[in-house]
């Protein structure tokens, strides 16, 4: 093979690009049968719900159309009280006074509890609901996000907008696993499926920095070196401990132009951008939000149990009702809702199959407001937390998460929308893309009525930079590299052509070794959990494997997949030449909760965890 020629030049994006004759440099995607019949170990399609009726006996209280009233049929015997709760912010809420249910009352408040007790002053009901108040007030103020420049015509037609991320929910996953659902938003809604979307990040918030803020919370490393890294956005800060009000977020442009904002969530008591102790926002954002309800099913644990029995809320289903409820209030203004769901199959790959035949349901009862939406279902980034990461597939496929986005009925038969967005279904994309393409239906595309999707510049519209590029508009013909998608390497869908390192080149795995070990060990210190984590050494009872990649004069990358002692935790990781970690990231591949979590729950870093208290003593 002939020798490369490289030469690299700045984009007028900021972006360093490379030239080269060689076709290598282009991105090259893998492919795998995703029914292959090594998977079988973990993924089961038979898995389903057993039958689950709603067996709560509600004589006490009536909520429709935000009007909270006694039931007729309540016990002479009975009075009941009931109290709202308050979104705060990511982490808090205020709790309400506790009223006497009497005459009917029309709430200001999404998450309530009811309380009723008999003439003996004994509880006989206790419940804790949710719905769509009638009174969404947000005291929030505006900030200026356009960019004074540029101009949005008035009386303008807007599109409700409804983004639902499933938590670890792979592209391959979602072929196998949604058949259904899949089949109702192809068919019926004429979706269009993105086959290589490109996460950010090893879990969530990296991604939904991207998704929702225009970020990026890592740097960006060139594969060899030959073009500058790119700072991350949070620089010299930590995006953790940072606030993000008033800032890029994607949910507040869409609400200073006019939007019925909604958001809801399920992992514990936190939200994607504050879980592990994170800042996240310090004033609530959305005119509805299901938080106090989330925060309450982590303090009444016990009740909540009962719930979930009762009402079907396991595994965070609770939240297409919640969705529903939004769906069908009737209101003047445009909608944006943005659901999480990550109860559903964070810890097991295989309830996605259980809940097919729910989304299809759910679905096709709200074919209305679909048909009047652009409508969004997606991953954050596919599985991550069992052994199935160790596979070939199982690396590529949390890379890889889903999406698929259907249209406004109207835009259907829009030639142009239709056939960039089936062009770009075969393109390599990322989340900021996403981001940038929410953005231009706020507003240059929504500006122009959907008639002019010739490529364009939406940093014009608002005053930042926008990374990703427009999926309504046409992407370039040639495949964007990682780099320029401000996507790590150690992250990049694009295959690199790595070979097993011959056992006989003793120095380079000596170094690989020794260094992987120290970077590994030093996570520990940075999350400060020397005290409670033991101090990790390789494992010699399992293969230390590295993976060669070179190209031309521009160095080596090595891949190494390692085993460590206590614990058998496994992991992979990147270095260059220079034996330098890759975006300073080591990601763990098989599940970590049994043996980091008995004394550390939160830390970011407990996935490096192997906890003191589980060692043998002598």
């Amino acid at each position: 093979m002939s020798n490369n020629i490289y030469s690299a030049y700045l984009h007028s994006n900021g972006i360093y690009l490379i030239n080269s004759t060689d076709i290598s440099s282009n991105c090259i995607f893998e492919t795998h049968d995703l029914w292959s019949k090594n998977i079988f170990k973990w993924i089961k399609p038979n898995k389903k719900y057993n039958n689950c009726k709603n067996t709560i006996e509600n004589n006490y209280y009536n909520l429709k159309n935000g009007i909270l009233s006694l039931h007729q049929k309540i016990p002479n015997d009975t009075k009941c009280t009931y109290k709202c709760y308050y979104p705060i912010n990511d982490k808090k809420m205020r709790e309400g006074s506790v009223n006497n249910l009497i005459e009917p009352v029309n709430l200001d408040c999404d998450t309530l509890e009811i309380n009723c007790k008999n003439k003996k002053n004994k509880t006989t009901f206790v419940d804790l609901g949710f719905h769509i108040n009638n009174f969404p007030k947000l005291e929030k103020k505006n900030f200026n996000f356009l960019n004074s420049k540029y101009k949005m015509k008035k009386n303008i037609k807007k599109f409700n907008v409804f983004i639902y991320v499933v938590d670890s929910l792979s592209y391959y996953q979602a072929l196998r696993g949604l058949n259904y659902t899949r089949k109702i938003l192809l068919n019926d809604f004429q979706g269009i499926e993105m086959k290589y979307l490109n996460i950010q990040g090893e879990n969530s918030r990296p991604n939904a920095y991207g998704l929702l803020m225009n970020k990026q919370r890592d740097d960006i490393y060139d594969s060899y070196g030959v073009r500058p890294v790119i700072k991350n956005d949070f620089f010299p800060k930590e995006s953790c401990n940072t606030p993000l009000d008033n800032n890029t977020y994607i949910v507040d442009y869409y609400r200073q132009m006019g939007y019925l904002t909604m958001n809801a969530e399920d992992f514990f008591d936190s939200g994607v951008f504050n879980y592990y102790n994170c800042i996240g926002f310090t004033e609530n954002p959305y005119h509805h939000s299901l938080r106090p309800f989330q925060i309450l099913k982590t303090k009444k644990r016990n009740e909540f149990k009962q719930l979930e029995k009762e009402k079907c809320y396991s595994d965070g289903l609770f939240l297409l009702d919640y969705f529903d409820q939004f769906l069908e209030k009737n209101t003047s203004m445009p909608k944006l809702s943005l659901v999480w769901h990550s109860f559903l199959m964070h810890d097991d790959i295989n309830r996605i199959f259980s809940a097919d035949e729910i989304f299809q349901n759910f679905f096709k009862k709200n074919a209305k407001q679909i048909n009047n939406s652009f409508t969004i279902l997606m991953g954050d980034h596919g599985f991550r937390l069992s052994d199935y990461q160790k596979t070939d597939i199982g690396f590529y496929e949390h890379k890889n998460p889903y999406f698929i986005m259907t249209v406004p009925y109207e835009l259907r038969s829009n030639k142009h929308l239709i056939n960039n967005l089936k062009t770009n279904s075969e393109k390599h994309i990322s989340h900021l893309d996403i981001y940038a393409t929410l953005l231009d239906i706020l507003t240059e595309a929504t500006n122009n009525n959907f008639t002019n999707l010739q490529p364009y510049d939406l940093s014009n519209v608002v005053n930042e930079k926008i990374k990703g590029k427009s999926l309504i508009r046409p992407l370039e013909h040639r495949s964007r590299d990682c780099y320029e998608m401000y996507i790590p390497i150690q992250y990049c869908l694009c295959h690199v052509d790595f070979k097993y390192l011959e056992l006989k080149n003793k120095k380079e795995y000596e170094m690989l070794e020794k260094t992987f070990i120290k970077e590994l060990n030093n996570k520990i210190v940075i999350g400060n959990l020397t005290n409670i984590c033991a101090k990790m050494v390789l494992d010699k009872e399992e293969k230390f494997i590295v993976k060669k990649a070179t190209d031309g004069t521009r160095g080596a990358l090595y891949q190494i997949e390692a085993t460590t002692s206590p614990g058998k935790a496994t992991y992979r990781a990147t270095f260059n030449d220079k034996m330098v970690l890759i975006g300073n990231e080591i990601t763990r591949t098989n599940s970590y909760n049994k043996q980091a979590e008995v004394c550390e729950k939160k830390s970011e870093y407990r996935k490096f965890c192997y906890c003191k208290s589980l060692l043998k003593k002598p």
